[in-house]
């Protein structure tokens, strides 16, 4: 395999990653429109939804679709564990409830 064949591949898979990354961010801010104010943007190599915090509405809460072993997974900090699977979008709605009520404290 030629360099130039191999960075095609590499750039192919981040090119469906970020694909795949945007599609669950957009589900996610669809979910999410009633609950929260939402913004969705490009955060880097990923998507995110940022979530305005009710009881201040300076502070952002920023989560991002990341993916792991192709797989996508919900997560606002690298060094802690992943909220939810990709498809949990019901799972990231009860994590921000519970946390927004100060229960993950």
């Amino acid at each position: 395999m030629a360099i130039t064949q191999a960075i095609e591949q590499v750039e192919k898979r981040l090119a469906q990653r970020r694909e795949t990354s945007e599609q669950y961010a957009r589900k996610l801010e669809a979910r999410l429109a009633g609950l929260y104010k939402t913004k969705l943007y490009e955060h880097r190599d990923t998507w995110a939804v940022r979530v305005l915090y009710p009881e201040d509405r300076t502070t952002w809460l920023t989560i991002r679709c990341v993916m792991y072993d192709d797989k996508p997974r919900w997560e606002w900090s690298r060094w802690l564990r992943p909220i939810a699977d990709g498809d949990d979008f019901e799972g990231v709605v009860v994590y921000l409830r519970r946390l927004f009520a100060g229960e993950l404290t």
